[in-house]
Formats: structure tokens, sequence, C-alpha cells
């Protein structure tokens, strides 16, 4: 997927935080249970001719809740596809950020490290600051001025290894 220079090598891979396609997950999960607990969790609280309309009914009923629930799921696995292939690699030449976009579309930014201008580091909230992740903010003077890597596990790691291989991309003779 990604060919490295002659020379290049990896210092450090992140892939996003965990916690939003958890989140992600469960809702899907829950989203998907809604026409079972229609199905079987509602029938003694309808009036009797509903009652034996469901009766009657009750195997087109869980066909549709089983495509339904299907279909929420599909719809899950595609965003944690996105989020197993969205990679964060710092080399000691570079900064790669792999973004899946989608199944068949990828997006790949890239920064060198002598490029890099100024690097900041977002946590937004309460749980973020508890869980220890955010968003890495990173200024170049290339074409395209800042790119932002989101949801990252410990962002100000991060950011010190990068800046510790800009100090010493700057320090060693070229």
């Amino acid at each position: 997927m990604i060919t490295l220079y002659p020379d290049e090598k990896i210092i450090l891979e992140r892939r996003r935080f965990w916690l939003p396609i958890a989140l992600q997950g469960i809702v899907s999960f829950f989203i998907g249970l809604i026409p079972f607990l229609v199905i079987f969790g509602s029938k003694e609280m309808l009036p009797p001719q509903l009652q034996e309309f469901m009766q009657l009914y009750q195997i087109p009923a869980l066909f549709f809740a089983t495509v339904w629930t299907l279909i929420v799921w599909v719809l899950f696995f595609v965003r944690w596809t996105d989020y197993y292939l969205d990679v964060l690699l710092v080399t000691n030449k570079r900064v790669l950020d792999i973004e899946q976009l989608g199944l068949f579309s990828r997006d790949i930014s890239e920064a060198r490290l002598e490029n890099i201008q100024d690097m900041r580091v977002e946590i937004p909230g309460f749980l973020a600051t508890t869980m220890n992740f955010g968003n890495l903010h990173i200024q170049t003077a290339g074409a395209s001025n800042e790119f932002t890597i989101e949801n990252i596990p410990e962002p100000s790691k991060v950011k010190d290894a990068i800046s510790h291989q800009c100090e010493c991309l700057t320090s060693s003779p070229s």
C-alpha cells in the first residue's frame, strides 16, 4: 500500500482510538434490535385487532426485521473497515496519514518533516481527556497548509515523536 523511500524506516504507527467505533457498534446493535422489539415486545400493548394482524403476518415481519438487521450490520462493518484501515505513520523522513473513505477510496496525506512548521494537539472534552485521545493538527509549508489526524490515542506522544524526528533531521548532516 505505501512504498517507503530508500533508507526510510517507520518510527511510529497509530490507529484511531477505539471508543468512537465501539459506540457506533453499540448504537448499531440497538438499532438492529428495534424491529424485533416491536414484533415480540409489543403484543400485549396492542389492541386485539392489531394482535391478530401481527399474528397473521409474523413471518413476513420477521423476514423484514432480519433484512433490516442485516443492512444495519453491513453499514456498521463498512464503518469498522473505514476505522481499521485509517492509520498514521511517522517515519524518519515524513508523516503519512492514510484515511479510508468508504470501501474503495483512500486519501493519503503526506508531510515531509522539513516542511512541518507547527503542530497543535486538540483534546475535545472530558471523555477525550480522561481516556487520552484527541486530534493532531500539523501545519506545513506545502500546498495544503494543514492536515488533521482525528481521534488518535496519546496525541501528545505522537507530537513529541514527530518533533523528535524533525530535530534529528535538522541536526544530522545531509
